[in-house]
């Protein structure tokens, strides 16, 4: 936006009357580029009056420079209203457009406060079904540890049995190794037993020989 003071005002009035226009609020505003026409005409008229009040009585300004002032005056209104009345038009569009989003926004943050809703109400469900399973895992977790408790005594218990048995099974061992020694003795004495009831024989079958040798000499003797 132009800037507006006293000084770029009377510059502008100045290059105006050099160039040979006439000095007015429309013409200086072009001239600035823009500007409050209003402040440009205050300005102005502060301008005219200092001048009027340095310099010597003027005569009085006809008419038709007082109307061209008023009409120029009223020109520059009209350029003030329409540049208003579009600003407002513009900022009326904005507001719409600037609604619209906010619209848009709020439909979207509802959507994420739903959403937020869900995912809190889907959480909430997790941890619900995770604390059901941790109860879970300590029932099985204690359940086994009864299971090892119950293998540990079951295994010291056939561990027992296993040397009961295995203690038996070397008496056993044992006593059939004396059965065994005993038989093996028994064997030999029958064998020892055998061969002395042979030499017996052997013995009586030499004596019944002799016994028929002497009977057959009595008998020849006779």
């Amino acid at each position: 936006m132009a800037l507006v003071t006293p000084e770029s005002v009377e510059e502008a009035a100045r290059s105006l009357r050099e160039s040979g226009e006439r000095v007015s609020v429309r013409g200086i505003r072009l001239y600035l580029g823009g500007g409050s026409p209003n402040q440009i005409l205050t300005i102005l008229r502060s301008l005219n009056d200092n001048a009027s009040s340095n310099s010597d009585p003027e005569p009085e300004v006809p008419k038709a420079v007082l109307a061209s002032i008023q009409k120029a005056m009223r020109e520059a209104g009209e350029d003030a209203s329409r540049e208003a009345q579009a600003k407002i038009k513009d900022l009326e569009g904005t507001q719409g457009e600037l609604s619209k989003e906010i619209q848009e926004l709020q439909a979207t943050v509802l959507k994420r406060d739903n959403r937020i809703s869900d995912l809190l109400a889907e959480l909430a469900g997790r941890e619900k079904d995770l604390a059901k399973l941790e109860s879970r895992v300590e029932h099985l977790l204690a359940s086994k540890a009864d299971a090892i408790n119950r293998l540990d005594a079951e295994r010291a218990e056939e561990r027992k049995r296993a040397d009961k048995l295995a203690a038996q099974l070397a008496e056993e061992q044992r006593n059939r190794a004396v059965a065994e020694t005993k038989a093996e003795a028994a064997r030999d004495r029958a064998d020892e037993a055998d061969l002395r009831l042979s030499s017996v024989s052997f013995q009586l079958e030499g004596a019944f020989r002799e016994m028929d040798k002497l009977r057959s000499q009595l008998e020849a003797k006779e």
